[in-house]
């Protein structure tokens, strides 16, 4: 296996990369495990906090890609705000979304995202923010690449990312839903 991060993980410290969701196909989290390995990060962890029928496949294709003791399957957490707000960076490999409240969640946390290009605006809304990557759908080497530079870089700007995400609030949409329906 070709040892994409050798380089930039020299000068790194030790990173906490996060994915949340549905242990389900749509969010194609065997794309994310094989880019993890194409990554081989010894200094990084991969941490997927969720819980679905895909479990034990997931588990055993970490263990076949010998991956494992790189990645924790944390199962359902509640309250993600603590894993995003100490997290280098959220990772979402999913086929399709709609509008990802995961990718807003962790931008108001302050947590970059890697994100395949999965949801309407994904590049709008991502392509330009510090930190912050899209890559194709499908593509477990674009996404290991965008790892590697992510964990050899420093997290970006986290407040210009939550400044970011502010819009997207409950009390900014239902003022401008309310705004749309009264204008």
């Amino acid at each position: 296996m070709v040892d994409l991060c050798a380089k930039r993980e020299a000068a790194t410290t030790r990173r906490t990369f996060l994915a949340i969701g549905r242990l389900h196909h749509q969010k194609n989290l065997s794309l994310m495990l094989d880019a993890w390995a194409q990554a081989n990060l010894a200094s990084a962890r991969l941490q997927i906090a969720g819980e679905g029928p895909l479990r034990d496949q997931l588990v055993a294709q970490a263990e076949a890609l010998g991956i494992a003791g790189s990645v924790d399957f944390l199962g359902y957490r509640p309250n993600i705000t603590e894993y995003l707000s100490g997290a280098h960076c959220l990772l979402l490999s999913s086929d399709y979304e709609g509008l990802p409240a995961v990718v807003l969640e962790a931008l108001a946390a302050g947590c970059p995202v890697i994100s395949t290009d999965c949801f309407p605006s994904a590049v709008e809304m991502l392509g330009n923010m510090p930190g912050c990557k899209v890559v194709p759908p499908r593509d477990s080497g674009s996404l290991a690449a965008a790892i590697c530079e992510s964990a050899g870089s420093h997290a970006g700007d986290r407040a210009f990312l939550q400044e970011r995400a502010a819009p997207y609030r409950i009390g900014n949409a239902i003022e401008s839903h309310i705004g749309a329906l009264t204008g």
